[in-house]
C-alpha cells in the first residue's frame, strides 16, 4: 500500500507503547535482580487450563524474555512502516487517515497485549506458580477481539 507518510502519534499510541515496554522492562529487571535467589527447576510450559505440565532449569526463562522483545520490536517496526500494511480496503485520499490511524492503534493494542501476556507468563514461571485458568482465554479474546474491532471498522469506513 503506497500510504505517503505515517499517521502521527497520539496520546493513546504513546500510553500504549509506555505500558508495553514498561511491562517488558519490569519482567526483565525482575528476572536480572532476582536472578540468584529463583530456583533451578521453573515450570516451562502450561497446559491451556494454565497447569504446569513441564519443568526445566532457569536459563529457560530467557527463550521467552527474548522471544516477547524480538516480538515487540517486530511489531514496532511494521508499525514505523505503513506501506508494509495490508488493510485489506482500498486507501483513498478520503479514508486514508481513518484506515491508518485504525490500523495503527490495532497494532499499538496487540505490542501491549503481547507484552502483557508474555510478562506475567514469565512472572508465572519465576514463582512456580500455575497461570490462571482463564489466562489463554483472555488472551485469545484479547487478541482476536483486537483484530476483529479494527477488521469491523475498516470495512464500515470502507463502505462510506
Amino acid at each position: 500500500m503506497k500510504t505517503g507518510k505515517k499517521p502521527k502519534n497520539t496520546w493513546l499510541d504513546w500510553l500504549l507503547t509506555a505500558l508495553g515496554l514498561g511491562a517488558l522492562l519490569a519482567i526483565t529487571l525482575y528476572l536480572l535482580l532476582s536472578w540468584g535467589q529463583l530456583p533451578e527447576e521453573i515450570p516451562t510450559h502450561f497446559n491451556a487450563a494454565g497447569e504446569i505440565d513441564a519443568f526445566g532449569g532457569k536459563t529457560s526463562l530467557l527463550s521467552p524474555l527474548i522471544i516477547g522483545w524480538v516480538l515487540y520490536g517486530l511489531i514496532s517496526l511494521i508499525e514505523a512502516i505503513p506501506a508494509a500494511w495490508n488493510t485489506g480496503v482500498e486507501v483513498t485520499p478520503e479514508n486514508r487517515e481513518t484506515v491508518l490511524r485504525t490500523v495503527k492503534t490495532m497494532l499499538s493494542v496487540l505490542k501491549l497485549i503481547l507484552a502483557l501476556f508474555f510478562s506475567y507468563l514469565l512472572l508465572c514461571s519465576a514463582l512456580c506458580r500455575p497461570l490462571h485458568s482463564t489466562a489463554m482465554f483472555l488472551y485469545l479474546i484479547a487478541i482476536f477481539g483486537t483484530i476483529l474491532w479494527s477488521c469491523i471498522r475498516l470495512f464500515k469506513k470502507h463502505k462510506k
